[in-house]
């Protein structure tokens, strides 16, 4: 049984969807250990059993510190549209947070959520947020009561302590935004803004998307740092429906059960999850979701393309480790160095001089209608006359057919299709080996018809 706990111990340390798995071996144990043994047989057993219980506790990545309770959005999933919201059944956790939220209405507002670890750089984020003109816009979600003192030091507006656990924190008032709607972005603390946000975040306002999110550079894979929540039903059905799962299972992690909730209807790219069910309510259509551009405004430290001026945002990705991200954000927001020249100095260094966003068939595509634009501008020359020739005999008809038409649209005036009958008597006999060579498998592996024989 203790192979159970250490196994269930290593399974809980990772991101993959293990709640099943571990609950199985507690119940084993259960069944098979607590309810046979007597107690002096399992205090002197050989492998301290509830020590080791007592670890897999300690590594579960939440506890319910939540200061309101999941009641308090006032959501029911089963009807649409939801009932008037009661704000006298707030607790007074949530009705602070309720008053500086609707402050903001109908929104964006930019939440930030400021761990204890990251404390003494508030003072600098702050300078910037004043710089770059959108500290009066923005939130700040504190981890404690010691990161709430230093907001009010500070003079700016901080919400409640909602959870020290960001995850729960960002879902619970995310959902709570929402239901009073407001349109709310959040975005880690981690992330740099190059210039004002609300310059271009303000476009998605009347957005059809319910939650628009940023991408990963290199994958379509959706990133938890930077995110939208419009205030729709399902936007704030969705949040409330994360948080609440996440304080329910506290050995779950939030980027795959957030992939899951937002992209419920492509299991073949989109693993489920244990105990979360998106919401697929007849009354209500599937989440619409929505994509940031993460190649040239939204980017991280895995790469971008475009122009170093159109950035939004910036981001260092979590695996660079946490040294390197102390590093850097002494370099953004100490008080003895130049932010904004360290941030372009990051910048430069994540350009990239391709990009993965746009594959080869869009970019043939784009500059097959720049040259089609061409040819069509371009004055006829009456001297002029293209003749456009192909060949094949006995195979690729519709290759054949598919060069000429394409040769025409190009400017060809003419095209000729020619096959084996173009060929002269004399030339067939002179070359008679030549064109009837069978080549060997080795030769002809991969290759099509026309490259197999002659």
């Amino acid at each position: 049984m203790s192979a159970f706990v250490l196994r269930a111990g290593s399974l809980v340390v990772g991101e993959l969807d293990v709640y099943k798995m571990v609950e199985a071996m507690l119940l084993q144990i259960d069944s098979r250990v607590m309810q046979v043994l007597q107690l002096d047989e399992l205090f002197s057993a050989r492998w301290p059993l509830m020590a080791l219980l007592h670890k897999l506790s300690c590594l579960r990545r939440r506890h319910d510190d939540l200061t309101f309770q999941p009641q308090e959005f006032q959501l029911d999933a089963l009807v649409s549209p939801q009932p008037l919201f009661d704000y006298d059944l707030l607790s007074p956790a949530a009705a602070s947070a309720a008053g500086m939220l609707l402050v903001a209405a109908p929104g964006p507002v930019l939440i930030s959520f400021v761990g204890n670890a990251r404390r003494k750089y508030l003072k600098g984020y702050v300078q910037h947020a004043s710089t770059k003109d959108y500290l009066g816009r923005t939130l700040f979600l504190p981890q404690s009561e010691q990161v709430l003192a230093t907001c009010k030091e500070l003079d700016i507006t901080c919400l409640p302590v909602v959870s020290v656990y960001p995850e729960l924190a960002k879902y619970a008032v995310l959902a709570l935004a929402a239901r009073l709607q407001v349109h709310a972005v959040f975005a880690d603390f981690e992330v740099y803004w190059a210039r004002n946000p609300f310059a271009v975040l303000h476009a998605y306002r009347d957005s059809p998307n319910d939650i628009i999110i940023a991408q990963e550079f290199y994958s379509n894979q959706t990133r938890t740092d930077v995110m939208l929540v419009r205030a729709t039903e399902r936007s704030s059905i969705a949040m409330a429906n994360l948080a609440a799962w996440l304080l329910r299972f506290p050995f779950s992690g939030e980027r795959p059960a957030l992939r899951y909730l937002l992209e419920p209807h492509r299991p073949a790219y989109v693993p489920s999850v244990s105990f979360l069910r998106a919401d697929m309510g007849s009354s209500r259509r599937v989440l619409d979701l929505g994509v940031l551009d993460s190649e040239s405004l939204f980017v991280t430290s895995d790469g971008w393309f475009g122009d170093l001026d159109s950035i939004v945002s910036f981001r260092l990705q979590t695996q660079v480790g946490l040294d390197v991200m102390e590093q850097t954000l002494d370099m953004l927001y100490g008080e003895q160095t130049e932010g904004h020249l360290a941030a372009r100095q990051l910048l430069q260094a994540a350009r990239r001089p391709m990009t993965p966003k746009r594959p080869m068939q869009a970019l043939q595509n784009r500059d097959l209608q720049a040259a089609l634009q061409k040819v069509r501008e371009k004055s006829p020359d009456p001297f002029e006359h293209i003749l456009h020739v192909n060949f094949a005999d006995g195979c690729c008809e519709k290759e054949q057919a598919k060069s000429s038409r394409t040769a025409l649209e190009f400017g060809a005036n003419e095209s000729r299709a020619l096959n084996g009958s173009a060929l002269s008597s004399e030339f067939r006999a002179r070359n008679a080996k030549l064109l009837t060579w069978q080549r060997g498998a080795e030769l002809t592996s991969g290759k099509t018809p026309s490259g197999k024989v002659g």
